[in-house]
């Protein structure tokens, strides 16, 4: 989408919503006991991945100190999503670009709901 390709990305989106509906009900519904639909599954993906604080470099009298704070709700979202795709990228370079965008995708998705994965552990030393 930065390039101005939005209907490549939205048709990735929906493939990775299709996958994500047909996934999750057969194999998480046995182990989180869910029917939830794919909207829903992101949503709870995000809410795992979201920081509620970070550390902003301050300077006070000529020395710079890390101060923390708390993350807006608005600036939660960002940074999630922002994570998710970085992780959605370097997948898919770790890969060779073998594999397709919304298997990266659904795996970042899938590795999020479950706490799992590097965008997991981004979230725990968010700066």
């Amino acid at each position: 989408m930065k390039q101005g390709k939005k209907t490549r990305v939205r048709a990735i989106f929906i493939e990775t919503l299709h996958r994500l509906a047909a996934i999750f009900h057969e194999t998480l519904h046995r182990l989180a006991h869910t029917d939830r639909d794919g909207i829903e599954l992101i949503s709870d993906a995000l809410e795992n991945v979201k920081p509620v604080c970070e550390v902003a470099k301050v300077r006070i009298a000529g020395n710079i100190y890390d101060v923390p704070g708390v993350v807006d709700r608005d600036r939660q979202q960002t940074l999630a999503v922002s994570w998710i795709l970085d992780g959605v990228i370097k997948s898919k370079k770790k890969s060779n670009n073998s594999s397709r965008l919304e298997e990266c995708l659904f795996a970042q998705i899938t590795d999020a709901y479950r706490k799992q994965g590097d965008v997991r552990k981004k979230k725990g030393g968010a700066s």
